[in-house]
């Protein structure tokens, strides 16, 4: 009898012993799998999506182009439309110009992340040896108007993205890069065009248009300033279109014109406006493209 209940009991550990080990390789492979599917649903893109502030339709395209799927932008112009809009609270990231655009949205927004894009791109320091004086680093400055500006724009885009959704930081940083690629290649392209052209004396309202003068090599012979006395002013800007051959005067879009347009009808000069805030338009590469015919066109 004992050696039968032995050889029974003998059977039976041997059985418990290889059910155990059974069941213990289950109940892991069941725990890796669980893993698994956890690393593997942390690796995709949460909802909901990132909500993006802005107040220019370049930087907008930008946002898009960076974030892709991830991110929902909304162009906002001025406080008092984004205190009307239900959707106005969503937005917990806001990428901003500054040089006086879009102050409002630190006086106005709360429990958001404000980042100011101007940080990111190195203003050219421009000192054009004219009459009227040398430009003002510290004055406003357009500075989205260039490729330059839109590709250190594009990096400071992703690196905040990337700070606020670390999973798909490897989405954030090729899609910077493509863009940036992207807007090399139109810059090469424009750049060539206007090189084509030849040289192209310029006059331009204050201090707007540095990075864009600067960017494409124009010959910028005068930067004025149209505020205090407007007339001793204008008398300034005839002289020194008629003393430097001035091909163009380059204006903001909606700058008022009409005492300019008097003043040098005697002389060969077009006025371009330039657009500055992009509205309406499809692309940030468009935008630019726009600016670069205007220019051209001025100058023929």
């Amino acid at each position: 009898m004992h050696n039968l209940l032995h050889h029974r009991f003998g059977q039976h550990s041997i059985l418990f012993i290889i059910a155990f080990i059974v069941i213990g390789v289950l109940f892991v492979t069941t725990i890796f799998q669980k893993e698994d599917a956890v690393v593997e649903r942390s690796q995709q893109p949460f909802a909901p999506d990132i909500y993006v502030g802005t107040t220019l339709a370049p930087v907008a395209d930008l946002v898009r182009a960076v974030g892709g799927e991830r991110v929902t932008v909304t162009v906002w112009d001025s406080a008092e439309e984004y205190l009307q809009r239900p959707m106005g609270s969503d937005a917990s990231l806001w990428f901003v110009v500054g040089e006086g655009v879009d102050e409002w949205v630190g006086e106005t927004v709360s429990d958001a992340e404000i980042v100011l894009l101007r940080d990111d791109v190195d203003i050219a320091k421009l000192e054009y040896e004219v009459e009227i004086g040398k430009v003002d680093p510290a004055a406003p400055h357009y500075y989205w108007m260039s490729f330059r500006g839109l590709q250190n724009m594009t990096i400071a885009i992703a690196r905040e993205l990337n700070l606020v959704d670390k999973v798909n930081t490897e989405m954030y940083i090729s899609n910077a890069y493509q863009y940036s690629l992207t807007l090399a290649e139109h810059n090469n392209e424009y750049k060539n065009t206007i090189d084509d052209v030849g040289p192209i004396n310029v006059i331009a309202m204050d201090h707007l248009f540095d990075e864009f003068l600067y960017y494409f090599g124009l010959n910028v012979v005068g930067l004025f300033n149209m505020e205090g006395d407007r007339q001793e002013a204008l008398e300034d800007l005839v002289y020194n279109a008629r003393y430097y051959e001035v091909d163009v005067v380059l204006v903001p879009q909606g700058y008022n014109i009409n005492d300019i347009t008097r003043a040098l009808a005697d002389i060969s000069i077009k006025i371009v406006s330039l657009d500055v805030y992009g509205e309406g338009m499809k692309d940030v590469v468009g935008f630019v493209r726009e600016n670069v015919s205007a220019l051209l066109l001025g100058a023929q």
